[in-house]
């Protein structure tokens, strides 16, 4: 495998010491290789935050100014505290953090266009993910989104290349960063051309029946979570469509269901067995590695395996269990996170990490004890993980929970009282139930949450529904 023109040598902070930096950049990356790279690292990505980037900044004016930019946003988060209004001003902190960011945008495009040797393929890649970073941590939805497209263009065409000229730093480390945040792009609907997905895997292949890493879990898990999400969204457009989709065992949609579900479940079985043989070698951030991983296998399998269950009953008869497993498991991490000194929640997470989850099972879930814990969680999570942010997802649970729960039970639940029974009419039940933004008055963006109520199939065999929505505030 040959080795990366980006290095992977020297040791971080030694690699910063030659650096000729004024007081407010040696500051900034202070603090991000004490504080804001641990923390972005998160369960798996520490070759990425804390090595790769750390020693790339030295060569690198337009990688430093991005990596100062996304150290000043994090240790000054945009505002939060008026989650619908936008900002009126921006403060000294975000402005110098606009500066490091600008300079970074025109370094790289400079440094891009002199050159595409393959140090300048592995730069472009690089940028490509800081700067998402960078607009993640705006929540400037677009143009992460636009720039993660650039990314897998960018990849797809190092695939023409033979798999000698590929360095260690695009296989092993920047391929599957862009291979998961794939993921993220379809969460949003924005689902990439398939060719690209699996142009990944060629060149960092994974097996599903045998793991012999938790890198090589984590790969094929994710694998598994894009097939899941191509099927649920082909599946979510079929089931509102004016036609009635083919639900027969033989049907198409069946089929692929059938065939996610076999994938899952055999890289459940390998993650069983490569657990059972390696966990006496695990750190304490291995087995929070694997909790994550269990979390996001369970939520991929209620997911897939209800998509076409008749009733919201079936749903909970079958998987509370897995919903009381993610719940758990998303608070073993944050108990781990908590644990380090960390007084506050961790402003920012470059990673999908327990908001994606806590909210599906929030949204998902009837279980009225469940469900509160998931919004008690999310207020624990970091402020935003990617593109989600934990307060908005929070607050969308609550007003669910406001809409289907009727009063006795609630104030059952509150009181301490509730003796286990479950709502009570299937017509206060929500379906499709999502955040979605809508202008108001021209200038603003509102957080809504829009949900289909009613639903149920004619005797022309055609969906009968109602929507709905109401404000988040």
């Amino acid at each position: 495998m040959s080795r990366s023109p980006l290095g992977l040598g020297s040791s971080p902070t030694a690699a910063l010491d030659a650096l000729q930096l004024d007081q407010d950049e040696s500051r900034a990356f202070d603090y991000f290789l004490h504080r804001a790279a641990p923390c972005l690292a998160a369960t798996q990505d520490g070759p990425f935050w804390t090595s790769l980037v750390p020693r790339v900044v030295r060569q690198h004016a337009a990688a430093r100014n991005a990596v100062l930019a996304i150290s000043h946003m994090f240790e000054h988060p945009p505002e939060t505290s008026n989650p619908v209004g936008a900002a009126t001003f921006i403060t000294k902190a975000q402005s110098q953090a606009l500066k490091w960011q600008s300079r970074s945008i025109k370094g790289f495009q400079i440094s891009l266009s002199q050159s595409q040797d393959k140090e300048q393929t592995e730069l472009a890649l690089l940028s490509c993910v800081l700067l998402t970073t960078i607009e993640f941590q705006q929540n400037n939805v677009h143009n992460a989104v636009m720039l993660l497209k650039h990314g897998y263009d960018m990849a797809s065409n190092i695939f023409m290349s033979s798999a000698d000229s590929i360095s260690s730093t695009v296989k092993d480390v920047l391929v599957p960063i862009l291979a998961r945040q794939t993921v993220l792009m379809a969460t949003y609907g924005q689902f990439p051309p398939k060719c690209w997905f699996e142009r990944f895997q060629s060149i960092a292949p994974t097996s599903i029946s045998k793991l012999h890493s938790l890198v090589d879990a984590r790969a094929a898990l994710f694998a598994c979570l894009f097939k899941g999400m191509e099927f649920v969204y082909a599946a979510g457009r079929a089931i509102i469509s004016d036609s009635a989709p083919d639900l027969s065992p033989t049907g198409t949609l069946k089929i692929r269901q059938a065939a996610v579900m076999a994938e899952l479940a055999q890289w459940d079985k390998a993650f069983i067995l490569f657990n059972q043989s390696s966990s006496g070698e695990f750190t304490e951030q291995d087995k929070l590695a694997t909790t994550s991983m269990t979390m996001y296998y369970n939520i991929a399998y209620i997911w897939v395996s209800t998509m076409f269950d008749a009733t919201e009953t079936t749903i909970q008869e079958k998987q509370t269990r897995r919903f009381q497993r993610v719940v758990d498991c998303a608070e073993v991490l944050l108990d781990a996170a908590h644990g380090s000194q960390q007084a506050t929640p961790v402003p920012f997470s470059f990673e999908m990490g327990v908001i994606p989850p806590l909210f599906f099972t929030g949204m998902k879930c009837r279980h009225p004890l469940i469900r509160r814990k998931t919004v008690a969680l999310l207020r624990r999570a970091p402020r935003q993980e990617a593109l989600y942010a934990a307060e908005t997802n929070a607050r969308a649970v609550e007003r669910l929970l406001e809409i289907e729960e009727d009063e006795e039970l609630a104030r059952s639940v509150a009181k301490g009282t509730w003796q286990g029974q479950w709502p009570r009419s299937q017509d206060m039940i929500c379906h499709h139930a999502a955040i979605s933004y809508e202008l108001v008055g021209g200038k603003k963006l509102s957080p809504t949450l829009t949900y289909i109520r009613d639903y149920s199939l004619g005797e022309d065999g055609k969906p009968q529904f109602k929507r709905a929505s109401v404000p988040l505030y």
